[in-house]
């Protein structure tokens, strides 16, 4: 658990094309410090969208991002097409998900200054 605070760069392959799967809403951060997740050619379920959006914007430290810069580059297999568009909305809605929580945060220390 020690190393898994130091992790800036995370690379997964995932399958969260169950459409039957129920994220949970609140999760442990594990990765404090990480600034990239990469879900490379892992499936997903456009129907579970918003569920794994609040997931991974749960899961990931503010100032964190899905990585979809980099779908030329995979070790085993190409991303289909509609991955890539799924991952891309996904990272789209984690980005805005994250950004509402930290103006959150402001807002609250803000309030709790005064």
């Amino acid at each position: 658990v020690d190393y898994m605070q130091r992790v800036e760069t995370l690379e997964l392959f995932v399958d969260a094309s169950d459409a039957t799967v129920d994220y949970p809403r609140q999760v442990e951060k594990y990765f404090p410090r990480l600034q990239n997740l990469w879900m490379g050619a892992s499936p997903v379920n456009s129907a579970r969208r918003m569920g794994i959006s609040l997931f991974l914007a749960s899961l990931l430290p503010s100032g964190a991002r899905i990585d979809t810069e980099r779908w030329e580059i995979w070790d085993y297999v190409a991303p289909l097409d509609r991955y890539v568009m799924e991952w891309d909305r996904i990272a789209e809605d984690v980005t805005l998900l994250l950004e509402a929580r930290t103006g959150s945060e402001r807002a609250l220390s803000v309030y709790r200054a005064l």
